[in-house]
């Protein structure tokens, strides 16, 4: 018999970096909204963009951290 090694990997913090891109992505609407208003707010417009400037850099600088599982299994087939 002759043992097979499968190797898989997968990012177990993705689920934070997405969170991250979408409270940068409402924040951009937030401040789209804003804009909008005949009379937009300054310090609401300068509080959101801080947020968002802050996100984008936590997502720039995101540390992706990888798994890796190796599995033997048992081939009985010889090729």
């Amino acid at each position: 018999m002759n043992q097979i090694e499968y190797v898989s990997e997968r990012i177990v913090n993705i689920a934070v970096l997405e969170e991250t891109i979408e409270s940068a992505y409402l924040d951009i609407l937030n401040i789209r909204n804003e804009l909008e208003k005949d009379t937009p707010s300054i310090d609401f417009l300068e509080e959101v963009s801080k947020r968002l400037h802050m996100n984008i850099l936590k997502a720039k600088d995101f540390e992706f951290r990888v798994e890796q599982r190796k599995v033997f299994t048992e081939n009985s087939r010889q090729y």
